[in-house]
């Protein structure tokens, strides 16, 4: 994961929280793991389609990040 300091911190949130829902989609267990440490990031945003399409997806490894987090 390519990070750069900033005195400007990216918002994981914005776009409808858009980066869980990509991650969670995509299979990565990692960035979702990180995503979902933010207070701000809303797993369950856009009808859970992070849940919805990680388990279509068959994502499995995400689907239980997902649901083990109180806010799914």
């Amino acid at each position: 994961m390519f990070v750069v300091e900033s005195s400007i911190l990216p918002d994981p949130s914005t776009n409808d929280n858009y980066a869980i829902r990509l991650a969670s989609r995509n299979g990565h267990v990692k960035i979702s793991k990180y995503l979902l440490n933010h207070q701000r990031v809303d797993p369950s945003a856009y009808f859970n389609y992070a849940v919805r399409h990680a388990s279509r997806r068959g994502q499995i490894e995400v689907v239980k990040l997902l649901l083990a987090d109180c806010r799914v």
